[in-house]
Order: structure tokens, then C-alpha cells, then sequence
């Protein structure tokens, strides 16, 4: 059978969608490395969530596996616990409750030393808090500590603070010991910082409308400044989307001019990755500023996954293409068109070699893998490979539907044979591949193409 030319793209919806009408939801592209191959690239299916470890309580709001010690630790509600390799979940102790803008942070030291130990440092609630892991003692952390805080992190041996006034607090190798003038505040811009992310030795520091970067100096005295050269006039609109990816930072930006455009840094400057469907869809939010986002690694791909709480699908950049796909849960296949609601993933870290997850729901910590996912994944893709404007869909290999866009607009739903329009297709999934079909009349369709799923 021929193939069908173009199939294979991501999610790109304009206003118009005489202008393109490509969609991939819990698809995304991979381009094909091989210069002897018949085709450019196919329609991977996205992974799948699987239960690690089941729990009582309030939803996770941060997991952090600890690479010195390769323990798992997370925040649940007002709980400190621990994931074991088993898939139990074990207690510590109890911390401040967070909100959904300022959720717990989790982040460990260096190895102990004899003089000190190895300590996990958690914020939630605007407090601070110490596990040392070589007694299991954990501590609140009070004296000389800056108020309010929002984050936490460590660099070069020193374990940071930051808190909602914009302070930066550090302390050397012990996060039990702080110095009250151990501190800055932002003097570049009016901006006060709201969040930071530590790369290649450095601090890069954000503000709502611009952003500069940190490193240490030679002086003990004052062992943090800024670098020349590394302002910037983009800041941040939602801080929980800035995230380290690869080598590399990416974020939701903002700043006097609006707010809504994907950056990703090259080198200290902004370069805007998304496209304007996905800008389309972020102006659409009311709620921005609870965005998260989370990076993963599978099979080679490297996914920033963008999470807005009122949009219907989590927008996923790939680095391996630099496209755009969209992954969500299916939750009403009954109207027209159909209802989707976000991944529901909020924070993901490495340990036990799988990537770990925990759900804006849910207190279980889950898997994210390539195969055996529990239960089908919904999929959804939309090609402009013909002149019609045509949308494929499929649930599992016994669930079939099509939908077609009419002037512009969703219309209807039918099974695959329920029409006679010839730019009608619909995809059944079978096993790898898929077999693409177009109903000439009511009854049997005719095969007219493959593609891979």
C-alpha cells in the first residue's frame, strides 16, 4: 500500500483551521535517523502511567530522588515520607502545609564528610527543614532563617534559600547552621526574584519581567554576585515552569510587553520555542500562574511537559524534533467534540532507575514507561496529507470513531462506515502499525494506506 505523505507532525492549531489543522494528543513524532529509510518519521504513542506505590492521604506535591544515597523522598500533604524500592511508602514526619502556587521543594548535599552529614533540605509552608540521612533525624530548621520561603537548592556546596520577598539565603555544607547576613537581594531591576534554577555552576535567577544569573566568587565574605552581561528583559509568568532541560533552562515567560510565550535560554538570552497555537492556548488560561511543568527522558526524547490547570491538555515540547504534540486523559467520548483533561502528572524525578511520578490527585507515585501501561491510552491525531480537513481518532483496537471538520468546525461522530464522504478516514489500531481507511459508501471501508502508530 502507498504511504500516506505528511501524516507523521504534531499539534499545530491556528485560529484558523483552513490555515492547518494538524493535532497529535497522546501522539508525538519521531523523525526516522536512518538515511535509508522509506519514510521521514511515524506517530509514536506517548507513555503510559503505571502504580509504584499506593498511599492514603492528600495528593503528592513533591517526590526528590537523593543521588548519594539513591533514597526516595516526597511531600504529601503535611507529611515528610519516604518511597522504598518495594513500593511502600514510610512516614517521617510532618511539615507546613503548601499551597498549589508555592509548593514544597526538596533538594540534598554533598555526601558526609565526617564533619558533617548528609542532609536533605525540604521547604513547605515557608519553613525550612533537615533529614539528615545517616541518623534519619529530622529537624525544623528556625534560628537565623529567612521567613516566607518558596524554594530551595544547592550549588557548589552551598545549600540555598529563597524566599517570597526575593532574599537569597546560603549556607556552606551545613543546612542546619544559617547566617542572617548570609543574604542578597535583587538591585539590577525593580523585579524582586521569584525563582531560580542552578545550571552549569550558576544561579539563574528570576524575576517577573527579567532575569540575571549568580555564581560564586573567590571571596568568602561574599560568596555569591551577579555575573556582567547576563540581564535580561524576560522574566517569568508562572515559576513553577522553569525547569532544567538538558543543558539548558525552559520557562513561560513575561515581562512589560505580555506574557504567554515558551523560552528556552541560549546561553543568558530567551529564544521562544513555542509556536502560536500553543501561545493561542496558554492566552486562553485564566490560571497561568498555577502552571507547572515537568521534563522527562524516554526512549531517546527529551519532553518538557507543559501542565496549565484549565486547559484541556498538557502541550509537550520535544527536543529530538523541537515539535509540539498534546497528552491528556480522555474523559467524555459520549459528546461532540470530545471532553480531555490534562495528563495528570505534577512532578517527576529518577530513582530506582524509572522515572517516578507523582498526580495532581492522586497520593499514589506512579511509573511513567513506554509499554504496559494500565488500561488504553486514547489517541488522537490530525493529518493535512489530503485536501479535506480530516481528524483520526482511535481508543483501542474495539473502540472506532471519526470526527470531520466542516467549514471549520467539529461537527459530527460516526462509526467508519456510518459515512460515505470520501475524505473521510478513520485508523484502527493494529498492533504497530496502522491501517487507514476511507469509506466510499456505507459498508466495507477500502484500504487505501499504512502508517505507523
Amino acid at each position: 500500500m502507498p504511504s500516506l505523505p505528511n501524516f507523521a507532525g504534531g499539534s499545530y492549531t491556528p485560529r484558523s483551521y483552513r490555515a492547518d489543522v494538524e493535532r497529535s494528543v497522546n501522539l508525538y513524532p519521531e523523525l526516522i535517523e536512518s538515511q535509508a529509510a522509506a519514510e521521514r518519521g511515524w506517530l509514536n504513542r506517548r507513555p503510559g502511567l503505571n502504580i509504584f506505590a499506593q498511599g492514603d492521604g492528600e495528593a503528592g506535591e513533591a517526590i526528590y530522588a537523593d543521588p548519594v544515597t539513591g533514597r526516595v523522598f516526597l511531600v504529601t500533604g503535611i507529611y515528610f515520607g519516604e518511597v522504598l524500592s518495594d513500593g511502600t511508602i514510610t512516614a517521617i514526619d510532618t511539615v507546613a502545609a503548601s499551597t498549589e502556587t508555592v509548593p514544597p521543594c526538596i533538594t540534598s548535599g554533598p555526601p558526609g564528610d565526617g564533619v558533617f552529614t548528609h542532609q536533605i533540605l525540604i521547604t513547605s509552608g515557608g519553613l525550612a527543614y533537615v533529614f539528615e540521612t545517616d541518623s534519619d533525624t529530622f529537624t525544623a530548621v528556625t534560628t537565623n532563617v529567612i521567613t516566607g520561603l518558596v524554594q530551595c537548592g544547592f550549588m557548589n556546596g552551598y545549600f540555598l534559600l529563597l524566599n517570597a520577598s526575593g532574599t537569597l539565603q546560603w549556607a556552606l555544607q551545613d543546612a542546619l547552621t544559617w547566617d542572617a547576613l548570609d543574604i542578597a537581594a535583587r538591585s539590577t531591576m525593580q523585579d524582586p526574584w521569584i525563582r531560580f534554577a542552578v545550571l552549569h555552576q550558576e544561579v539563574r535567577l528570576f524575576g517577573d519581567h527579567s532575569a540575571e544569573a549568580w555564581t560564586n566568587t573567590t571571596d568568602p565574605a561574599v560568596p555569591f554576585a551577579y555575573i556582567p552581561g547576563s540581564l535580561n528583559e524576560m522574566g517569568i509568568a508562572a515559576p513553577l515552569t522553569l525547569q532544567v532541560y538538558t543543558n539548558t533552562i525552559v520557562w513561560v515567560g513575561q515581562n512589560e510587553q505580555g506574557q504567554g510565550i515558551v523560552w528556552l535560554a541560549d546561553g543568558y538570552m530567551p529564544r521562544r520555542v513555542s509556536t502560536h497555537p500553543v501561545e493561542l492556548a496558554i492566552s486562553q488560561s485564566s490560571q497561568l500562574a498555577a502552571a507547572t511543568a515537568c521534563v522527562i527522558q524516554q526512549a531517546g526524547h527529551t519532553f518538557y511537559i507543559l501542565r496549565v490547570p484549565d486547559l484541556p491538555t498538557c502541550w509537550v515540547y520535544d527536543l529530538a524534533t523541537t515539535l509540539w504534540s498534546e497528552w491528556a486523559v480522555l474523559a467524555d467520548d459520549e459528546t461532540d467534540p470530545w471532553t480531555w483533561t490534562p495528563w495528570p502528572v505534577r512532578a517527576t524525578t529518577f530513582g530506582f532507575d524509572k522515572t517516578l511520578c507523582i498526580g495532581a490527585t492522586t497520593y499514589n507515585v506512579g511509573t511513567i514507561e513506554d509499554t504496559g501501561a494500565t488500561g488504553p491510552i486514547p489517541l488522537l491525531a490530525v493529518s493535512t496529507f489530503s485536501d479535506a480537513l480530516d481528524l483520526h481518532t482511535w481508543t483501542t483496537a474495539t473502540t472506532l470513531r471519526t470526527i470531520t471538520l466542516t467549514g471549520g468546525e467539529e461537527t459530527g461522530w460516526s462509526a467508519a462506515t456510518a459515512s460515505g464522504a470520501s475524505q473521510r478516514f478513520a485508523q484502527i489500531a493494529t498492533g504497530a502499525d496502522v491501517d487507514v481507511y476511507t469509506a466510499a459508501s456505507l459498508g466495507t471501508p477500502t484500504a487505501v494506506g499504512t502508517v505507523d502508530s
